[in-house]
C-alpha cells in the first residue's frame, strides 16, 4: 500500500503493481474513498506545515546534540580545574604552614 503526496489526493491510500520497473503491470487502485473537496484544499497547507515541523525538530535535534557535546566538553574542563584548584589549596596550605613555622623560629631565636 502507499500513500499519495499529490495536491489532488494528499494522503489517500492506493494499491499498485508491485513490480519493478519495466516488469510491472497496469494495476492500480485507490483503498480510501475521494475525500471532500475542503480536505483536498486543507491536506496540503496542512502537509506543508508538518514538513516545517519536522525540519525544525531536525534543526533542534541537531543543535541539542551539539550542546550534549559542548556539555561533556566543559565538564571535562571543569573536573581539571577542579583538580587544579585542590592542588593549588594544598600547596597554599603547606606555604602557611612552613610560614607560621617560620615566624615561630624566628620568635624563638630572638
Amino acid at each position: 500500500m502507499y500513500t499519495s503526496n499529490t495536491k489532488q489526493n494528499p494522503g489517500r491510500h492506493f494499491l499498485r503493481c508491485g513490480g519493478f520497473s519495466g516488469n510491472r503491470c497496469d494495476f492500480f487502485d485507490w483503498v480510501d474513498p475521494y475525500g471532500c473537496e475542503r480536505a483536498s484544499t486543507i491536506i496540503p497547507g496542512l502537509l506543508v506545515r508538518l514538513n516545517h515541523v519536522e525540519e525544525r525538530n531536525r534543526e533542534l535535534e541537531t543543535r541539542n546534540a551539539r550542546l550534549d557535546e559542548e556539555n561533556i566538553r566543559l565538564r571535562e574542563s571543569l573536573l581539571t580545574l577542579q583538580a587544579s584548584n585542590n592542588s593549588l589549596l594544598y600547596k597554599f596550605k603547606l606555604v602557611k604552614i612552613c610560614a607560621v613555622c617560620l615566624v615561630a623560629f624566628m620568635l624563638f631565636m630572638f
